[in-house]
């Protein structure tokens, strides 16, 4: 009986010695699993930041010389307190609290008269797939589209607009993203 009880102990010692191993070697691989895992995820975070820097210096470059472009042609006509950029042939500049709509190739400015504050916003438009950009004015308590001459083309229905609203052209209609 004595043997019979010294084996059945040293069995029962041995499965709960292998038990402990089991368990410490499954412990064991998901903790490297674990690991392996956070490690993809940073390896992949880092690649998705450096592509938004690369993506990020692409248009501070395009910005630069697209406003560098503006500015070199602009250089002898007078001088603006803030200037928006429309596009390559025209900018808003702000002078004593006046907006004049600026042709950058002539350097001709057009006093742009009772506006109180302007954008140049982007416009989706869906009508010719491609993006364009509107010359938007606050005159007389109102938002209006003006064209290249100055003249108002369409009033807006919105009474708040900032300088990140986005407009869209659809079915040959204007209207806010």
């Amino acid at each position: 009986m004595e043997i019979k009880k010294g084996k059945i102990s040293s069995i029962i010692g041995i499965l709960f010695a292998s038990s402990f191993l089991i368990r410490t070697v499954v412990i064991h691989q998901m903790r490297a699993s674990k690991k392996q895992e956070s490690e993809k995820i940073a390896a992949v975070q880092e690649f998705i930041k450096s592509q938004e820097q690369a993506e990020s210096d692409k248009q501070k470059d395009t910005f630069k010389s697209i406003l560098g472009n503006g500015s070199g042609t602009s250089e002898p006509g007078p001088s603006y307190e803030k200037t928006i950029f429309v596009n390559q042939q025209y900018n808003i500049g702000v002078r004593d609290g006046a907006y004049y709509l600026v042709t950058i190739s002539s350097k001709k400015e057009l006093l742009l008269e009772g506006v109180d504050n302007a954008y140049a916003l982007a416009v989706k438009n869906e009508d010719r797939n491609k993006q364009e950009v509107a010359m938007v004015v606050h005159k007389d308590g109102v938002w209006h589209v003006i064209n290249e001459e100055g003249e108002i083309t369409k009033t807006l229905d919105r009474q708040y607009i900032t300088a990140h609203t986005k407009l869209v052209v659809k079915n040959q209609t204007l209207d806010f993203e």
